[in-house]
């Protein structure tokens, strides 16, 4: 893992385009030369990403993938970046379009088709709670019908 300061960092991402951030901040970077940079950020003061950071992961992950023959992004660099607190990962994207831009550009094949409840279910808003289905509600034992045994699952 490369660590990286705040110069070039700034240098790196100078004329970027921002693809996605929150209230933290930036999340993903379209650099100038059409690399993708996707920041990770410690989410918790004790959380495995501090032993194991999440870029490493991401890398690992896509190296995984390239062995066992899926397409996948190639990543060129992973970065700590200490002066803004995160790690980095910078990539090459795949060719061709996003799942996200297919959405957006109203293809219904991609867009869920189940958006609600099955009329087994009935949940009440007042209450806030949600009933259980109505074949488990005639059974004497609800736990019989939802796991095969009268025991709860471990």
């Amino acid at each position: 893992m490369k660590r990286i300061g705040p110069d070039t960092y700034q240098a790196l991402r100078h004329g970027a385009q921002v693809l996605e951030q929150d209230e933290h901040g930036e999340k993903v970077l379209v650099l100038k030369d059409g690399a993708f940079l996707k920041l990770f950020r410690v989410k918790r003061l004790f959380s495995s990403a501090r032993l194991r950071p999440h870029a490493f992961r991401f890398a690992r992950n896509a190296r995984a993938l390239h062995r066992l023959g899926i397409p996948t992004v190639e990543v060129l660099e992973v970065l700590r970046i200490p002066p803004i607190k995160r790690t980095a990962v910078q990539y090459q994207p795949l060719e061709g379009r996003t799942l996200r831009d297919l959405v957006a550009d109203g293809n219904t094949f991609l867009r869920p088709t189940w958006t609600h409840w099955p009329s087994s279910w009935s949940a009440s808003t007042s209450t806030a709670s949600t009933s259980i289905p109505s074949t488990w509600a005639t059974c004497s034992n609800w736990r019989t019908a939802a796991w095969g045994s009268s025991t709860s699952p471990t």
